[in-house]
């Protein structure tokens, strides 16, 4: 199964998103009062205090992505089984980069390693194994540029490792630090690098690094409190990317509502996806610890993915998954794409079952996929 982390990077430049989908209410009381409990239909007129043309072009804008993702075409397969090298073979695709000459870097979960391709999809090298030592990773989860041919990768031990990409191409291990925080996504502007994920029994879902040691900087957006302890702190897992010019877009993974903030954590807009069916969880205690049982009747929604297509417009993906068993044999039996611009809030749905979209540029996006295999595919626009 993949499961999405993502960033918002650009390396020598400042491509910042920051996607997270959590709860959202937005809108006024009273009968005559939008609907903000759902995403909004193509072409469809928005109530909005905020009648400046950025609201309308952004219409033409949702309208011309949804053409270009239901045309797009796939051209390369990365990681495929009948390549010679089997050391190209992914076995579970956490997150995708792309460097300034087009190779492609797979952060793989299964074999806890990055697998670097040249354009063509051939495998150039291997960085990493699974281990805990200088340049070794447990789970790689996140990769962000937070300068020119700097990459950092964050691990599911609050392990961060910096690598500096050499003038032949190939990664050389600078440092590790270890972040305060079990990081789920990052991105970098220019206060430092963001991240979402848990920080001890803290509330706040988003934390500022220092890009260059990890320190902690400040925490914010505080989770909502709900009934059930285990369900309030998953609200820190989710995507983000950042803007300087815009604030911070974040998702909740098991949230139905996305949001804009600033730096300082004040909320520009909120909405939320139309449908949404929440995972339910009972918690219960084995072996001395609380555990979370995920349960759903038939089945529920979660957001795979949140990533920025351009300046303006992000793409966040949700998938609805079935439970088989007791044992919460979890499998996806579709998944739904919805276009939101950055500025305005306003969201429409893409008519064609996309894979999950882990990196885009001007000409086109890649995407993992699991069936029939782990890989990772280009598509052309």
């Amino acid at each position: 199964m993949i499961h999405r982390v993502r960033k918002c990077s650009g390396e020598g430049r400042s491509r910042l998103v920051a996607l997270i989908v959590a709860a959202v209410a937005v809108g006024c009381g009273g009968d005559d009062a939008p609907d903000r409990d759902r995403l909004h239909e193509p072409g469809e007129a928005v109530e909005s205090s905020d009648r400046s043309s950025a609201v309308f072009e952004s219409v033409a804008d949702l309208d011309q992505w949804a053409k270009r993702l239901t045309g797009a075409r796939a051209t390369t397969e990365f990681g495929a089984l009948d390549d010679r090298d089997l050391g190209a073979v992914l076995g579970r695709v956490l997150d995708v980069e792309v460097d300034s000459d087009g190779r492609v870097i797979v952060a793989d979960g299964l074999y806890h390693d990055l697998k670097v391709f040249n354009p063509a999809g051939e495998l150039l090298e291997t960085v990493g194994r699974n281990g805990r030592g200088p340049g070794e990773f447990i789970g790689p989860l996140a990769l962000l540029w937070t300068s020119p041919g700097v990459l950092v990768v964050f691990d599911d031990t609050r392990r961060a490792t910096r690598f500096e990409r050499g003038v032949d191409g190939a990664f050389r291990l600078i440092d590790t630090f270890m972040a305060d925080v079990g990081v789920e996504r990052a991105c970098v502007d220019d206060e430092g690098i963001w991240v979402h994920g848990f920080n001890g029994s803290a509330l706040e879902r988003l934390h500022l690094l220092d890009r260059e040691t990890g320190a902690p900087l400040r925490s914010i957006a505080p989770a909502t409190p709900t009934e059930n302890s285990f369900l309030t702190r998953r609200q820190a897992l989710g995507y983000l990317g950042c803007r300087p010019e815009l604030g911070i877009l974040l998702t909740s993974r098991y949230f139905p509502t996305i949001q804009r903030l600033d730096s300082t954590g004040a909320v520009a807009w909120t909405d939320s996806i139309p449908g949404f069916t929440p995972m339910e969880f009972t918690v219960v205690e084995r072996g001395g610890l609380r555990q979370g049982i995920a349960e759903g009747a038939g089945g529920f929604n979660w957001v795979l993915s949140a990533e920025l297509l351009d300046a303006r417009t992000a793409l966040v993906q949700v998938g609805w998954q079935t439970v088989e068993s007791s044992e919460a044999d979890v499998r996806y039996a579709s998944i739904e794409s919805h276009l939101v611009s950055f500025d305005t809030g306003r969201s429409q749905r893409v008519p064609r079952e996309l894979p999950i979209v882990m990196h885009a540029d001007e000409s086109g996006f890649f995407a993992a996929r699991d069936a029939p295999f782990p890989q990772v595919v280009r598509f052309e626009y």
